[in-house]
């Protein structure tokens, strides 16, 4: 399941289960709603994400392009020790600003 809050001005989105194939179009749905308002602030919650395949991880980079050419800004928090592990072992970690929490990340766009 896809969730989206908005905190002031970020987005907040969570992704509960598993990150693939079958979860691309739902968050790309979600991802134009973030879009629209532009210069998008998004942190992705992994919190919940329990694991992500490597269509999970391209969604990943093309939303944080598609994000950045809006003029806005993706980062990750809260990733789980497996899913941290697949971030960094794939390189994507090193494309993102990670936070060990949502309120972390979404407090990082204040500075």
């Amino acid at each position: 399941m896809i969730h989206v809050e908005t905190q002031g001005a970020v987005d907040v989105v969570q992704i509960d289960g598993s990150l693939n194939a079958e979860k691309t179009d739902e968050l790309a749905a979600a991802l134009v709603k973030v879009n629209k308002a532009g210069a998008p602030m998004v942190v992705c919650d992994l919190s919940q994400l329990q694991l992500i395949d490597s269509d999970g991880l391209e969604w990943l980079l093309d939303a944080a392009d598609e994000v950045c050419q809006n003029g806005g800004t993706m980062k990750l928090a809260g990733a789980t020790p497996l899913v941290a592990d697949i971030l960094r072992l794939t390189g994507v970690e090193d494309r993102f600003e990670v936070f060990d929490t949502a309120k972390a990340g979404v407090g990082s766009f204040s500075r």
